[in-house]
């Protein structure tokens, strides 16, 4: 009867052990390079280190109902870049970015925690006189997941995301409430 409780003992032990191992795994902090073809996001600033500029990895969500239900099938994966009062998107295995605006013609949003399609900011900017588009993207100095989620990281990435808005404001886009 006493070796079936040691024995039991220390099954419980070693099981406390996998789940504090596993609980400190997941709650570790890792910076990560953004995509094998740019720079590591966290190292980079911008003329004289200002804070006002920096780069972040991005994903914009696609449009159509993936892109409604926050689906990453249809994102598109690349580098936001701030600086000196100018943003650009870079997809990623590109070589120039794709886009670039002018920060003072863009208005950007934090999302809520409870955003429908999993989006943690919204950037519009016009098109054309009395016209307007807007994207849904995450951004982060990690690796943004493509196929799974991970929660813990999500929350980190909420805070890349008022970095990053805090950014663009600073660079004269209008932020919105």
């Amino acid at each position: 009867m006493i070796a079936v409780l040691v024995l039991a003992g220390f099954f419980v032990l070693v099981l406390f052990f996998i789940v504090l191992f596993v609980v400190i795994a997941k709650f570790k902090v890792v910076e990560q390079p953004g995509s094998s073809s740019s720079p590591a996001p966290a190292d980079w600033r911008g003329p004289e280190g200002s804070a006002a500029a920096g780069r972040w990895n991005g994903e914009i969500l696609g449009t159509g109902a993936g892109g409604m239900i926050g689906s990453t099938l249809s994102s598109t994966f690349g580098v936001f870049e701030v600086q000196s009062g100018t943003m650009t998107f870079t997809p990623d295995g590109a070589s120039a970015p794709d886009w670039r605006a002018a920060c003072h013609t863009l208005v950007v949003a934090r999302r809520g925690f409870m955003s429908l399609n999993g989006a943690d900011v919204s950037i519009t900017w016009p098109t054309g006189p009395g016209t307007w588009q807007t994207a849904s993207c995450n951004v982060s100095r990690e690796r943004i997941n493509r196929m799974m989620g991970n929660d813990f990281k999500d929350l980190r990435e909420r805070g890349y995301a008022s970095e990053f808005v805090s950014c663009l404001a600073a660079n004269g886009a209008r932020v919105q409430a």
